[in-house]
């Protein structure tokens, strides 16, 4: 996915997406999923999936208790109950190197 698009756009299949959302990034349950391009909105991660954010989040990475890296730069990370999200060294989390 090279590509821009208008969110809100859904992921139904494993894929990289290198393009940008002007809007949120919604990724279905069990997908496999390398976000490097950039996303306006949110990033909503369903249950199950395993996804690697390298690329820029404008918004929040939520978690809904997938298996979530954010090596990136993003707006912040909000994880469900008993959920946690990897934030890499080196990532941006609210403005914050980590």
């Amino acid at each position: 996915m090279n590509e821009q698009y208008d969110g809100p756009l859904h992921i139904t299949s494993s894929t990289m997406m290198n393009g940008m959302v002007a809007g949120n990034l919604i990724i279905d349950t069990n997908q496999r999923v390398m976000v490097n391009g950039t996303v306006t909105g949110d990033v909503i991660i369903e249950v199950g999936s395993l996804v690697e954010v390298n690329g820029t989040v404008k918004g929040a990475v939520l978690n809904k208790g997938a298996d979530v890296t954010v090596a990136g730069v993003v707006g912040a990370v909000n994880d469900s109950v008993g959920v946690i999200t990897h934030v890499a060294s080196g990532a941006i989390v609210r403005g914050q190197r980590r």
